[in-house]
């Protein structure tokens, strides 16, 4: 009489994984020079893919975390996007972003290594034009480093940038 029923729920904490690679570069269909790499650089979440595909092939959030304290045998010094705990005390996280522009470039540089890596672009020279998504009323500053950036490090052969929200309702119907 008046016995309750416990019920006991365990939770069991789950290591983030990284993002998958492209191992088939070499023999897809993104092989071809025609197929532009569309990055949707928001603040909150980064998504890229091929302009060949309907969805983003990466979806991660454009944090790069540096670990705290001594360093950890076997793990990078810099890790990106979905391979730390963001919630985790253990890192030292950075955003490219100050506020709605971006000013950290050398964030931004190791978030487009982490995309042309992931997207299985291994090489010094990329080879597919760039559509990159920015904010509205971007300063000018901050296009043209984001200009620099792209053509002389990954030496891009066409940067098209394009007003986010003008991008989203472009392509809601």
């Amino acid at each position: 009489e008046g016995e309750m029923e416990r019920t006991v729920v365990s939770y069991e904490h789950q290591t983030p994984k990284g993002d998958p690679i492209v191992q088939d570069y070499n023999t897809s269909m993104f092989k071809t020079r025609n197929a532009a790499i569309i990055i949707d650089n928001g603040s909150h979440t980064c998504k890229a893919g091929w302009s060949t595909s309907p969805d983003p092939y990466l979806k991660f959030r454009p944090f790069v975390g540096k670990p705290r304290g001594k360093p950890v045998p076997g793990e990078p010094p810099n890790m990106v996007a979905n391979e730390f705990d963001h919630d985790s005390t253990r890192y030292t996280t950075k955003t490219q972003y100050d506020g709605n522009f971006i000013t950290r470039f050398d964030v931004q540089e190791q978030i487009f290594d982490y995309i042309f890596v992931h997207l299985g672009i291994d090489a010094d020279k990329i080879y597919h034009p760039v559509v990159l998504s920015e904010t509205v009323c971007n300063l000018t500053s901050s296009r043209k480093q984001m200009s620099e950036l792209l053509f002389e490090t990954y030496q891009i052969p066409s940067l098209c940038l394009g007003v986010d929200a003008l991008f989203f309702l472009l392509f809601q119907k």
